[in-house]
Order: C-alpha cells, then structure tokens, then sequence
C-alpha cells in the first residue's frame, strides 16, 4: 500500500525529530475503511524530503512505523477488522513525480513457545 490511497484525509504532527502521520482512506473498491496512524524519525534526509529539497533522495525502510486497521461491510474482508497489522515505511522520490511512502505490512499473529 502506498500513501496515494490517502488522498482523501492526512494529517500530521511532528514533535522535535519525530513525525506522527494519520491517514484515512475509503477505498471504494471494496468499501473497505483504512485507518493508520504511524511515528516518523525526522533524519536529515526526510527532512530534505519533507522541505521539498530538489537534492532529496529516497529513503530505506527502518525510520516510519505503522499501525493499521480496518472497517468493511463486506463479509468476504470482515477477517482484517480482528486482526493486528504493523508496518514499516519508506519514501520513494523521483523526480517529476510526487513523493510517494511505501510500507511493508505485516499481521502480527499468536506464536508458538
């Protein structure tokens, strides 16, 4: 999932060298509700990116998390609403398009001892 599916609310905050995101989404494919919220390292190459530096270049997975959860009235998807996804993000620059964060998401899931 990349943040382009954000489009219809984003949010954020930062707080010193951390940046929290808050992203809804409806995608009405299959009315599925997305809700994620997630904390950011501010390194100096994002805030490059975040300053709109023409030299900006993109990041590596290890410095934006994310926890997301879903809502849907479709009965075939309503398994993801009792589920736990956690995810780790990166943001891809190229030049002449916007900047676009990628995660890896993951459902966590009871372990064996």
């Amino acid at each position: 999932m990349t943040e382009e599916g954000c489009a219809s609310r984003r949010s954020g905050l930062m707080y010193g060298s951390l940046m929290s995101l808050d992203c809804r989404d409806k995608n009405t494919g299959s009315l599925v509700y997305i809700n994620y919220t997630g904390i950011g390292n501010i390194t100096p190459e994002l805030g490059m990116i975040l300053g709109g530096d023409p030299n900006a270049k993109s990041t590596e997975f290890g410095d934006s998390f994310i926890e997301m959860r879903f809502e849907t009235g479709d009965e075939k998807l309503k398994e993801l609403e009792n589920g736990v996804f956690v995810g780790a993000g990166r943001f891809i620059v190229e030049q002449g398009k916007p900047v676009v964060v990628e995660y890896k998401v993951s459902k966590l899931v009871k372990g064996s001892v």
